[in-house]
């Protein structure tokens, strides 16, 4: 057990890019991990937005990144199609929070990061 509490010390230590390259490499051991799966909270000023999938209603969501992010329908489009993706960053927990909420409302699955780099 000790060296999973230091195995999840050293993971929590790491900043959204680094987490990435973790999920990467634990790919050439034939282990499916995804960073999208893990939400960061604390006492961390600076959050991260990722949309991680876009679910069913990929329309709705379309319309949500449009109304949230002053986007225009083309770029909103590749956010959906290229998910996952980073959709905002230096985020407040509670907006963070708060879009996370709305996107998770009309099926897509929003993951926060803090932002240590």
């Amino acid at each position: 057990m000790k060296n999973i509490n230091e195995i999840a010390r050293l993971i929590s230590d790491l900043n959204s890019t680094e987490i990435n390259q973790l999920s990467e490499a634990l790919l050439d051991y034939n282990i499916s991990a995804t960073i999208y799966n893990f939400e960061i909270v604390g006492d961390v000023e600076k959050f991260e937005v990722y949309l991680a999938d876009s679910g069913k209603g990929k329309l709705a969501v379309v319309r949500l990144l449009k109304e949230t992010f002053g986007l225009g329908l083309k770029d909103a489009k590749y956010y959906v199609d290229n998910s996952p993706c980073l959709l905002a960053r230096d985020l407040t927990y509670d907006n963070a929070k708060k879009i996370k909420t709305d996107f998770e409302e009309i099926g897509a699955t929003i993951t926060i990061f803090n932002n240590k780099s």
